[in-house]
């Protein structure tokens, strides 16, 4: 009944052109019209672990730190601008952390790029398929994840079409996935060389829905930071049992629940750990094209 009630009401809320959803009444729309966002500023790390938009970290730069997942220390994530400026690159690295792409340990990563002010998702790879999947566009939206009219203090949505495939000009029926995303300053736990600290993150959060609101059954929520890149995943279901770790994992940000979720598993890429420069995102080599 929760479920229906909160889906009912998301509904409610959107307006004629499906632009604005509020997550729970306690969040009011801004009372001013959401700024121009640069978007770029969100998808990539500074060359130091600093959050300055103004020094992104480019894919042959050398990697004078990384990024692990917090309560874990697996997996290592950095974000960075592609040498040609055409998009930007998360990637995943497993161990035994070589600096080369593995696929076999489960590395991978995903693409973002920016048209006209809209951030996509354009491709991505991990342990559980091999080759890389393609999110195409091609009549449609792809998967959409913000773009550059985020607003402050609620939510800004549309219904994206998308679907996965081998190619990314692949001849598919496109799917609708409701999608929403909004611009807030949150604060996340941070453990830099060992030393934990709350630091404050100008911030994209977007929520990816595996379909229309009225059917949504798992949620993919993101948190983009400035000078940061991809900060947060976290992945929400309809039921299901958590991990009996998930608490120390993801201790959540300062915005409501997706109503009716359980969230079931996260990455929390806020442990900084300094390195010597050796490595970099164009020598990982994925997706293969810096």
């Amino acid at each position: 009944m929760r479920l229906l009630w909160a889906l009912a009401a998301v509904l409610a809320l959107l307006t004629a052109c499906g632009h604005v959803r509020e997550h729970a009444p306690d969040i009011q729309p801004a009372a001013d019209a959401p700024v121009t966002i640069a978007t770029t500023d969100y998808l990539a790390q500074s060359r130091k672990p600093d959050g300055n938009p103004a020094t992104p970290q480019r894919a042959s730069d050398p990697l004078n730190y990384r990024r692990f997942d917090l309560g874990l220390h697996i997996q290592a994530s950095d974000t960075v601008a592609a040498d040609d400026g055409r998009s930007f690159i998360t990637t995943w690295d497993y161990p035994p952390y070589g600096g080369h792409f593995d696929a076999t340990t489960g590395d991978g990563g995903e693409v973002y790029v920016v048209e006209n002010g809209v951030v996509r998702i354009s491709e991505t790879q991990d342990g559980s398929k091999p080759g890389i999947t393609y999110f195409v566009a091609k009549g449609g939206t792809g998967w959409l994840l913000f773009d550059n009219k985020a607003p402050t203090g609620s939510w800004r949505c549309e219904t994206a079409r998308v679907r996965a495939a081998s190619s990314p000009d692949a001849d598919v029926r496109l799917i609708p996935a409701y999608t929403c995303w909004r611009h807030e300053l949150l604060t996340l736990p941070f453990v830099i060389n060992g030393s934990s600290s709350a630091m404050q993150v100008d911030a994209i959060i977007s929520e990816h829905h595996d379909g229309p609101p009225d059917r949504t059954k798992t949620i993919e929520r993101f948190v983009m930071g400035r000078g940061w890149g991809r900060l947060v995943w976290e992945y929400w279901a309809v039921s299901g049992t958590p991990p009996s770790n998930l608490s120390q994992r993801c201790p959540g940000i300062a915005i409501p629940d997706p109503p009716g979720m359980v969230r079931m598993d996260c990455r929390y890429s806020t442990v900084i750990e300094a390195e010597n420069g050796s490595a970099s995102v164009a020598a990982f080599a994925w997706p293969g094209r810096q």
